[in-house]
This record gives structure tokens, sequence and C-alpha cells, in this order.
């Protein structure tokens, strides 16, 4: 077993919401065009009675949320 390795994890507060929708349905068009229909409009997001609408980001809970969210260029964190 190799001890030269380490393992980096990092936590970003409420990240998947900050980055660009814009930024992120490029790298979608850019990357992954077959997905581009399902990202164009923003989600809907029930709470109790209300119904809100989700236009920034990529959603928590979306099974490629990480990937999309990885895929968008975004400004070094140093």
């Amino acid at each position: 077993m190799s001890t030269d390795k380490a393992l980096v994890k990092l936590d970003f507060e409420n990240a998947f919401n900050t980055i660009s929708r814009s930024k992120v349905l490029g790298a979608v068009q850019s990357h992954f065009p077959s997905l581009s229909r399902c990202y164009v409009k923003p989600s809907n997001l029930q709470f109790g009675t209300a119904i809100l609408k989700s236009s920034a980001g990529v959603q928590q809970g979306d099974p490629l949320g990480p990937l999309l969210f990885a895929a968008a260029p975004q400004r070094p964190l140093c």
C-alpha cells in the first residue's frame, strides 16, 4: 500500500446553486448535446402549495448534478 497519496474533499457552501446556469447550459450543449433539452427550462420546485422556479445552478438531487457542476467553467479558487 502506497503512503504517498492523499484524498482531498472540499465542501462548498451552496455551491450547486451559485454556479451560473448559463455556464452549465453552455457545458451541457458543448459536452452533452443530447441532454440539452432537459436543462433549457427552469425546474419547478414545490414547497407546500407554492411552486418555485429553480433557475440558478444545478439542482441538488439531480443524478447528473455533480457532473454538470464539474463540467461548467468556474473561476479559480486561488
